[in-house]
């Protein structure tokens, strides 16, 4: 998960009422629920999973240095310091049927495909109290049953599905005779307050929303320009937003509803990197801007140039793996809570240190051999 994502979840956590009850069904080492509970340690958090140690957890584990085997061990000993946890070790629902308890949030990030996923959909929804959330991870193309299932829920709960990178939350509709108590849906995930609009070389225009894929994702396409809508209307607050190449040179910052794009004599330019920020008097309420691109094109002998950018935020630009390939897709999302701090962090081996060191390191010969 990252950080904007544990931030997402941190900020739901915290908007459960003290004394509330939050159930986690796929807990694995314990970062999402380490988040949770440092965010609201008056709530009861149950951490359900069956703590087996399989194939992949395996290749997880041997991917970072110094890091135990995938056990419920493990994960008790990575939240140890969060003495509002409790382990449930089992298959979920089937070791929860006896469940009696109302909980305010439910967080799902163990089943990613039906009919396991729908189970504990019914399962645990049904026992949310009205004005609660359901929320999880993954909510993305590479899961359509984890998008197909959200979907099917938000439209029978007459309501919208409110994203953070690839955390998806729906709430519960409310009973007026059981309006106290509930968890409030945080500010950060209302409905959508940007749009984001493009235009690439083949595809024309792409119209999308907060939190998901502008353009061409995945596609060997590039964008042409973009353009930002802010519909937040927020009192002396605006987006700007710039791109640049490090052959064609950089835009000023362009205000939200206008195009931002490179002109070149032979017209319009693509594009490699994006900043995002927001512009005016700022104070504690004010949300963090984030964003991230793709890039996917056909090198020299047919070779595939892609990658994903990390998330910028607040201005910083984009980086890609590559300096010099062109943006084919960006996404933005707003964000009302700050993000967490040292969210049980993992680090990663010396393999992985040197591998993440030879791209930087290519990354800033490919930028001098073009300055």
């Amino acid at each position: 998960m990252d950080l904007d994502e544990l931030a997402f979840l941190a900020a739901l956590a915290k908007a459960v009422p003290d004394g509330g009850q939050i159930v986690e069904v796929g807990a694995f080492y314990g970062r999402s629920t380490t988040a949770m509970a440092r965010a609201n340690p008056s709530v009861a958090i149950t951490s359900i999973d069956t703590f087996e140690d399989v194939a992949w957890t395996a290749r997880y584990a041997a991917q970072y240095k110094n890091i135990p085997r995938f056990s419920r061990a493990a994960f008790e000993a990575y939240t140890h310091e969060c003495p509002n946890v409790q382990a449930l070790q089992g298959p979920s629902p089937e070791i929860a049927t006896d469940w009696a308890t109302p909980i305010d949030l439910y967080f799902e990030d163990a089943v990613h495909g039906n009919p396991g996923l729908k189970a504990n959909l019914d399962f645990w929804t049904a026992r949310l109290k009205p004005g609660g959330i359901a929320c999880g991870h993954d909510y993305n193309r590479r899961f359509p049953d984890v998008k197909s299932e959200v979907d099917a829920l938000a439209l029978r709960w007459n309501t919208s599905v409110s994203i953070v990178g690839s955390l998806w939350a729906v709430q519960k509709p409310r009973h007026f005779a059981q309006t106290q108590s509930t968890t409030p849906m945080p500010r950060l995930s209302h409905q959508p307050r940007l749009t984001l609009r493009s235009f690439s070389q083949r595809g024309g225009r792409r119209v999308s929303r907060d939190g998901y894929w502008c353009g061409p994702h995945l596609e060997t396409d590039r964008l042409k320009w973009v353009r930002i809508d802010d519909i937040a209307a927020r009192t002396g607050l605006r987006i700007e937003y710039r791109i640049s190449h490090p052959l064609s040179g950089t835009t000023p910052w362009v205000p939200a509803g206008a195009r931002a794009s490179l002109h070149g004599q032979n017209g319009i330019l693509p594009f490699t990197r994006l900043a995002v920020r927001i512009h005016g008097q700022k104070n504690d309420r004010t949300p963090h801007v984030i964003y991230r691109v793709s890039a996917r094109q056909k090198g020299r002998g047919g070779t595939a140039r892609s990658g994903t950018s990390p998330w910028a935020m607040d201005g910083a630009w984009t980086t890609l793996p590559s300096a010099s390939v062109p943006i084919n897709a960006f996404c933005v999302a707003l964000v009302d809570a700050p993000l967490p701090h040292q969210q049980a962090e993992f680090h990663p081996s010396l393999r992985t240190q040197l591998r993440y060191a030879q791209k930087s390191v290519a990354r800033k010969l490919a930028s001098l051999t073009h300055g």
